[in-house]
């Protein structure tokens, strides 16, 4: 009986498949012997770092320039009793020229504490030392307060804090000052639509009203607060009227007050200034949202958040290291 021969395709379809298998079964054996990687890499992604605002250096400049002034004036020796007032004003602008020198500025991460913008600038007066230091803080709050108006958005609202700082300081130079809380870095400012921002603006202002009021109802007219919280209670009423009639203007909507709001707890002239405080603090952050939210108004909005930051000042109340910040 005789037997059919395989064709030679076969025989070359078979040979090539066996050699395959071999190729295969000894690389998979390199492979797990060495499993390291071969041929090009895989490029890796990483976040690019943050862009510092236009702008950002000459502000950090600026801040420099306000510390050596008023760390001057702080160390001289005719500085008295004024000493603490300043050093604690040079202290915030190091603070703030760190984290405008820092990584990541618009976060406002302050990278380390240690630091300080070179030497203090000394000055043989008093007179001198406050020139010096009002002319650099007039420029910063001047320049940052045009970078405010012509940025958007939450970068607006971060430089409009700046320069409410700048005024913060120029009034603390003479004026009462009070303890400052640590920065929150990371912190955002809630996101609204302009209306409704401008409505938070106005009912913060019917509380700052109401707590004024209350307030000068617990002090007599010899009282050293009395005159402070005429001047802020008529600031109050007369910037909040101007709201309601720029809400009423554009057909937004413009709350009316509350019939009441919190009263001073514990009913004495300490408790009702702190009240006035704690009611220009959300002031102050209802201004920034709305210089966030704002586009046409937005010169408007940068003022009203300088105008909230320095309203209670006079009472030792209301400073911040950056006016507006949920810090």
């Amino acid at each position: 009986m005789s037997h059919r021969r395989p064709p030679l395709l076969w025989v070359v379809s078979a040979l090539v498949l066996l050699l395959a298998l071999a190729g295969a079964a000894a690389s998979l054996g390199g492979w797990l012997s060495n499993p390291r990687p071969t041929g090009q890499p895989t490029p890796t992604h990483s976040p690019a770092p943050p862009v510092a605002p236009a702008g950002t250096a000459q502000a950090a400049l600026a801040e420099a320039a306000v510390w050596a002034s008023l760390a001057g004036c702080a160390q001289a020796d005719w500085a008295g009793l004024e000493a603490g007032r300043w050093n604690a004003l040079a202290e915030l602008a190091a603070l703030r020229w760190r984290i405008l020198t820092g990584p990541d500025p618009v976060r406002r991460i302050d990278p380390d504490p240690a630091r300080r913008p070179g030497q203090p600038r000394p000055a043989p007066d008093r007179a001198t030392c406050l020139d010096q230091a009002e002319t650099a803080l007039a420029q910063a709050e001047q320049t940052e307060q045009a970078r405010a108006e012509a940025a958007s958005g939450a970068e607006a609202a971060w430089w409009a804090g700046l320069a409410a700082a700048a005024a913060q300081a120029r009034h603390g130079l003479t004026g009462p000052w009070c303890e400052v809380g640590p920065i929150q870095p990371l912190a955002a400012l809630a996101v609204q639509d302009e209306p409704t921002a401008l409505a938070a603006l106005i009912e913060a202002y019917h509380q700052t009203v109401f707590a004024a009021g209350a307030a000068l109802g617990l002090v007599g007219p010899n009282d050293s607060l009395s005159q402070p919280l005429r001047t802020i209670l008529e600031q109050a009423r007369r910037q909040r009227d101007d709201l309601i009639e720029l809400a009423r203007a554009q057909r937004w909507p413009a709350p009316a007050g509350a019939p009441a709001y919190d009263l001073p707890p514990d009913g004495d002239p300490a408790s009702a200034s702190a009240l006035v405080g704690s009611a220009q603090a959300g002031l102050a952050s209802a201004a920034a949202q709305w210089v966030q939210a704002s586009q046409e108004r937005r010169p408007r909005a940068v003022l009203a958040l300088i105008e909230a930051a320095v309203l209670t000042l006079p009472l030792g109340q209301g400073c911040a290291a950056w006016p507006g910040w949920p810090d």
